[in-house]
């Protein structure tokens, strides 16, 4: 068996199997832990040898990044502010409307009830003017038909002065020179013996009537237009 000598050691066959795979992984062990020694040392050289960046651009620039969101900070907040102030100012308006408003709202309704009683007032006014304009013209008509019926029948009896009046109070008094035309009519039918006499009368009447009467009434007449006319203008 082949055997090799190494100084004073022999190593047999067998015994250089083991020997030879034991040295290649002792030599292996070594190389490796030279290589990590030699990477540790390159390591160092580029940690001592590395230079920082520089940040300062960085940080000048963060720094206006802060003034300027602070500024819009300050600027929202006066936003805020001005816009809570505005919309009280526009809820003290709303109110202020409001309550206007309700005043006017009243004001008008008032009003309306004092024109409303004003017109009523005025409508009682008005009707009693009416009323009373009503009777003056009645007693107006009473009085004109009263001289006339007296002027038709002058010269006549007592008795036939009574049925004259009797049919008297069925002829509606239209004008005063109607209702002469129906008494006349109603005298010289009933009373035909008096026509001459009560045409004779009647003219001379109707001329003393013209001159003396007659301008009472109209005074009468003209007083009682100018009321109605000043009734009707209000």
């Amino acid at each position: 068996m082949a055997e090799i000598e190494l100084g004073d050691m022999k190593v047999s066959g067998g015994k250089l199997l083991i020997v030879i795979p034991l040295l290649g992984t002792i030599l292996g062990g070594m190389w490796a832990g030279f290589e990590l020694y030699q990477r540790l040392l390159d390591a160092e050289e580029a940690i001592i040898s590395y230079v920082s960046p520089d940040f300062s651009h960085y940080d000048e620039s963060l720094a206006v990044l802060q003034t300027q969101v602070a500024e819009l900070e300050k600027s929202i907040n006066k936003l805020e502010s001005d816009t809570e102030e505005s919309m009280d100012e526009f809820k003290e308006d709303v109110r202020g409307a409001e309550s206007l408003a309700r005043s006017t709202d009243e004001t008008v309704a008032e009003t309306q009830r004092e024109l409303r009683d004003d017109v009523y007032a005025m409508e009682e006014k008005l009707n009693e003017q009416i009323q009373r304009n009503v009777a003056l013209n009645r007693r107006l008509a009473e009085s004109v038909a009263d001289v006339i019926f007296a002027d038709v029948a002058e010269g006549l009896a007592l008795s036939q002065k009574d049925k004259l009046a009797s049919l008297a109070e069925n002829v509606e008094f239209d004008s005063e020179e109607t209702y002469r035309e129906k008494l006349v009519t109603l005298r010289n039918s009933y009373f035909p013996a008096n026509a001459g006499t009560q045409r004779d009368n009647s003219e001379n009447i109707s001329e003393n009537t013209e001159t003396s009467a007659q301008p009472a009434v109209s005074g009468l007449m003209e007083s009682y237009l100018s009321t109605l006319t000043r009734v009707s203008k209000k």
